[in-house]
């Protein structure tokens, strides 16, 4: 597993075990993808990243209609013609992920995948308030050869984090 922390904060708070820290992530693949985040402004930057490059243009359409930016994302990603993993819809949410930060990683959820746990449980170990880290996490700990929904077997992935708040 490797981890780069490459936008560190100029603050000089950092998570002590036993704080609760909340975090958000993107979760992308080798090539930039992006499958999952918890961000709702990536999540709309992905989307919109992705229909420009499909030659929509978000400026046309809502110039000649009362929909919001979201409204037309919601509209396009529900349509026959959507993207093929759009990540943004107004009926989710985007919390981050709050654990307690514990030395060997027991506060983070069992629900994520080893890999992912463990690359959190390190950047942790670099992280200040504000800081952004990325790991690439090899397969083996990832999903394996089982894949997931939109993971395809034997697939490394990439996981951004950004340190939002720490609670002592």
């Amino acid at each position: 597993m490797r981890r780069i922390i490459w936008d560190p904060a100029t603050s000089v708070r950092v998570p002590e075990f036993n704080d609760v820290v909340s975090l958000h992530y993107v979760g992308k693949f080798l090539d930039n993808d992006i499958f999952d985040t918890s961000n709702v402004s990536r999540a709309k930057k992905s989307d919109s990243l992705d229909y420009v490059s499909a030659g929509i243009s978000f400026k046309a359409l809502l110039a000649g209609s009362s929909s919001t930016y979201e409204q037309t994302l919601n509209s396009l990603n529900a349509s026959d013609e959507a993207i093929d993993n759009p990540q943004y819809s107004s009926n989710k949410l985007y919390p981050p992920i709050v654990f307690n930060h514990r030395h060997n990683g027991s506060g983070i959820s069992s629900n994520f995948i080893l890999g992912f746990r463990s690359g959190l449980r390190e950047a942790m170990l670099d992280m200040q308030l504000h800081s952004r880290a990325l790991i690439m996490i090899p397969s083996a700990v990832a999903y394996g050869t089982g894949g997931a929904a939109t993971i395809p077997t034997d697939t490394p992935l990439l996981f951004e984090f950004s340190l939002v708040n720490i609670r002592s």
